[in-house]
């Protein structure tokens, strides 16, 4: 596996990064406990790193793992933290996943800016050509709907603003 050949080459980056990768995947296959132990294995190595990407990495798998786990508070740090990490590199396919992140821990206070904030996400997926994998479209969708039935009538309406924000005006929001 990708994970084996870092470790054995030493490489620290890739280790960091399979190792979030390989974290979400034992969280999907429902081993809660070896998922945590290995997201936070694979933060505390971006971190000695200084790997900002993989810490916007595990910090956003960090961060749904804490949603998921109906812990806002935590969901809501790792999200902000993975979207400071992911910025600068204006990614396509983690930042708008953490944007959404962003969007869940706020749905039942702004149902609003959380629809606009996801269309913005999906925008910016959809703007460089891809669509999101399976397990985070679930997360989008779920979100998405959640948002929409907090304002009613207004779905469509807050979907088309967000679509047209930028990435740094969603992050604003």
């Amino acid at each position: 596996t990708a994970h084996a050949i870092q470790e054995e080459i030493g490489d620290v980056l890739g280790r960091a990064r399979t190792t979030a990768a390989l974290g979400l995947t034992y969280w999907m296959d429902g081993e809660r406990a070896r998922a945590g132990e290995l997201l936070e294995a694979a933060l505390a190595t971006g971190l000695a790193a200084d790997d900002r990407w993989s810490q916007g990495q595990a910090n956003l798998y960090l961060g749904i793992v804490a949603e998921s786990s109906a812990d806002p508070e935590a969901a809501s740090s790792f999200f902000r933290r993975a979207v400071e990490c992911l910025r600068p590199y204006r990614d396509a396919t983690l930042l708008p996943v953490a944007l959404v992140g962003q969007a869940s821990v706020m749905v039942k206070r702004d149902p609003a800016t959380a629809l606009k904030v996801v269309a913005a996400a999906w925008a910016l997926r959809a703007r460089n050509g891809g669509e999101f994998a399976p397990f985070f479209r679930a997360f989008v969708e779920r979100t998405r709907a959640a948002a929409a039935e907090g304002v009613a009538g207004d779905g469509d309406r807050l979907w088309e603003e967000g679509s047209r924000l930028t990435v740094d005006d969603a992050i604003a929001m």
